[in-house]
This record gives structure tokens, C-alpha cells and sequence, in this order.
């Protein structure tokens, strides 16, 4: 049998041509049909990197391809992982645009390893050979940037990092983005916004081991302290071993005024996750601010298969988890089946306030009905048998609570039946 050559490595003419259009003002940059090999590739400001049919840019394998890479806008060493660095990334670089059909493929394979006995106990059968510092920490970085578009792209070969890191942006748009990662291994989050304005995720489809979507005010990279507001997720499917949706970390900032509709989600540990966690928990991720999330609307969403809880809602009783408050969050017609209710324990000095629920309807299974719970990525350490509604005040529901029930069963798509 004949072998393919080997692929030459393209990152020098492809950087070039990049490089050439933003001097000259801006402009298209198109990849054709076939597999390019390339390394880290810097977009400039008003240049469009259009990937064709067929096209695929394939990230390196090689983990020392991606050191720490200072950048303009934020103290690299502050970025979750203590680097700035991605295969696609920009710097203070507006009016740019990734587009397909084509796709990224971030060689996510050469990069991870089967666990071993000891680490299956945290739910994922993969891992990153070399841990946090032999894997790139990101695919696509944007920080400081305004005017960004990425449009009908395929991602895949997530390598144990983000797919997508919105920085300290402005005025965002993704529209048919396919993101498809590996579920059997953790850290691949899919779209990560952070202290960003006016993001709009519309007609995506995300698959991840981690969270599909995040939302957060990590300010600790920045110089000054940023919100993270007008954020909209439209008519996307998301799949997850963590969180479908998740908003907020340990000290992130000010999170407000964000809607999400007409979402549809199956297979995932969570639904809508707003966690406050101790920072040690990850502790190269963590923010600097007293968290304040409010004005959220989720409406119109579907989860079928939920692994843990459809809602979980918490925040550590560690006094380092800085927390102004949490309220203003409302839900409308959500529809879940999953083999937890849902779980919402604030603390007594900041407790959860004025959540509203109307037209919700949350659906008991069990494990015969979704099996594999152990084994389910963060399933294996996120059920919290029974749920509960604890620090809770100003809860508003449209009817007496009588949305949880018990439904019969084993097929995922029961909520359709």
C-alpha cells in the first residue's frame, strides 16, 4: 500500500499572505482544498481567513510549538494556564473573520493518552500526556478585539484545551459553527466568553467533554477590571460530559444582561451550571473580583439526557469565594429529563435571589433509563442525590411547585414522545 508524504508545514506562507493583506488594509485570505500542517498563525486586523470546501489547517502535535506567547492586551502569565497561547490567535486585531466551509482540526489525538486505573475514578477515559503544560491551553484566541466574526466553521482535535477564547471583546459574532470534541476527555470547552460585550452565538452545534458554552468575568490578566455583558445564545445544540451552559468561576466579576433561546441539549452532565467553586480548584483560573451575576434569561430550551442536574446553582462556603450576589435569573419553558432535580444551595450571607420559573417542567429518570452515569465524565463526582433549594429567597414559580415528576421510560428521547 502506498503512504501518503509527509505534509510540509505551512505556517511561514500562510503568515505571510496574512501578514500582506493586513498591511495592505485588509482583506481575504483563502486556504484551498487539502490538509495543511501549521503552527501557531497570527490573524491581523480587517483580514478574513477563509478556509474552502475540502479545506482542513492542521494544528502541530508538537505540545513545545505553543510556550507561553506575551501579548499586548493582558499579562500572559495571568491567563488560565500561565500562557497566551493558540493555534489561531489575535492580539488588538478588529474587523477579522475565520470562515468556512473548511475546517480546524487541532490535532487534539497527539496530545492525549488512555487513563490509567486511578484517574477513570474522575469519570473520563482520556487524558493529556503531559499534563497542563504539554498540551496547547486553546484553539482560537481572541483578546482585544473588536468587529470578530467566525462563520460556518468546522473545529475538531480539541487537545484538551478551549476551542474558542473571547477576551476582553467587543461586537462578536459566531453563526454555524460546528465544534466537535472528544467527550471522554475534560478541559475541551467549546466557546468561552470572557469580560466581553455584545458576543451572539447563533445556530451552533457544539459537542465537548467540558462545558459547551461559557460565560465569565475573569479580569485577572486584564489592567482593569471588565464586565461581561450582552451575551445571546440562539438556536444552538449543545453536547457535554460537563456543563451545556455554564456561567461563572471562583472571583470572576460582573455578569449581566445575557439571554439564551432556543437551545436544544442531550447527553450532558449538566444543563445550566452557575458555580462558584473555591479557587484552588483550578489554580491557574480564577478572577480577582467579588462575583455579581444578574439580568439572565434562559427560555425555550429542551435537555434530554441529563447525567446529574438540569439546573445546578452554587457557591462555595470557602470565604476566598468572593461573592457580591446572585438574582434576577429568570426560566421559561424549559423542558428536562435528567436522574436529578435541580440543585440550588447559595450560602447564608449571599444567598440566590429572585429566580422566576414559568411553564418549567423537570423530569425524573434513573440510572436504568440513562446508564453509564459513572463513567460519564464529570457525572462520576457532580450528583448530588435528592437536589435542593437552600439560601433561596424570592423564588416565584406559576404554579405550586408541582413541575418535578417521575416519568416512565428508558428511551433519551422521552421528552419528545
Amino acid at each position: 500500500m502506498t503512504k501518503n508524504p509527509p505534509l510540509h508545514d505551512e505556517t511561514i506562507e500562510l503568515q505571510r499572505r496574512i501578514d500582506e493583506a493586513g498591511a495592505a488594509g485588509g482583506g481575504r485570505v483563502d486556504v484551498a482544498p487539502g490538509i495543511h500542517l501549521v503552527r501557531p498563525i497570527e490573524l491581523r486586523a480587517g483580514v478574513e481567513l477563509h478556509l474552502e470546501e475540502g479545506a482542513v489547517l492542521l494544528g502541530s502535535g508538537d505540545w513545545r510549538d505553543y510556550p507561553d506567547r506575551p501579548l499586548r492586551h493582558c499579562d500572559s502569565k495571568a491567563c488560565p494556564r500561565g500562557r497566551g497561547s493558540a493555534l489561531i490567535w489575535a492580539d488588538e486585531a478588529d474587523g477579522i473573520a475565520v470562515t468556512g466551509p473548511g475546517k480546524i482540526d487541532a490535532g487534539g489525538a497527539a496530545f492525549l493518552r488512555p487513563a490509567d486505573e486511578h484517574e477513570l475514578q474522575w469519570g473520563y477515559s482520556l487524558v493529556r500526556k503531559g499534563g497542563f503544560d504539554e498540551s496547547p491551553p486553546r484553539v482560537f484566541l481572541f483578546a482585544g478585539c473588536k468587529g470578530v466574526r467566525v462563520d460556518k466553521l468546522a473545529v475538531t482535535g480539541l487537545p484538551g484545551g478551549w476551542g474558542f477564547w473571547v477576551h476582553d471583546c467587543d461586537d462578536v459574532l459566531f453563526n454555524g459553527v460546528k465544534i466537535e470534541a472528544d467527550v471522554h476527555c475534560a478541559n475541551n470547552d467549546g466557546i468561552h466568553v470572557n469580560c466581553s460585550r455584545d458576543v451572539a452565538i447563533r445556530n451552533c452545534d457544539i459537542t465537548t467533554g467540558d462545558d459547551a458554552i461559557v460565560v465569565r468575568a475573569n479580569s485577572r490578566s486584564l489592567r482593569e477590571n471588565r464586565p461581561c455583558e450582552r451575551v445571546t445564545v440562539e438556536d444552538c445544540s449543545l453536547r457535554s460530559w460537563s456543563s451545556g451552559i455554564r456561567i461563572g468561576w471562583a472571583n470572576d466579576g460582573v455578569i449581566r444582561d445575557c439571554r439564551f433561546s432556543r437551545i436544544d441539549m442531550r447527553d450532558t452532565t449538566y444543563g445550566i451550571a452557575m458555580e462558584l467553586p473555591n479557587k484552588t480548584l483550578i489554580p491557574s483560573d480564577y478572577g480577582r473580583e467579588s462575583t455579581s451575576i444578574h439580568e439572565l434569561v434562559f427560555e425555550d430550551i429542551e435537555m434530554d439526557g441529563i447525567y446529574a442536574h438540569p439546573l445546578f446553582c452554587s457557591i462555595s462556603d470557602d470565604p476566598s469565594t468572593l461573592c457580591t450576589g446572585v438574582g434576577d435569573i429568570s426560566f421559561r419553558n424549559i423542558r428536562a429529563l435528567s436522574l436529578e432535580p435541580p440543585f440550588i444551595k447559595g450560602r447564608a450571607e449571599t444567598p440566590f435571589r429572585r429566580f422566576s420559573f414559568k411553564n418549567c417542567s423537570f423530569a425524573l429518570a434513573d440510572d436504568e433509563r440513562l446508564p453509564r452515569s459513572d463513567s460519564h465524565g464529570a457525572a462520576s463526582k457532580g450528583r448530588h442525590p435528592g437536589g435542593t433549594f437552600e439560601f433561596a429567597e424570592g423564588f416565584t414559580f406559576d404554579s405550586a411547585m408541582p413541575f418535578l415528576y417521575r416519568v416512565p421510560g428508558k428511551v433519551l428521547n422521552a421528552l419528545k414522545s
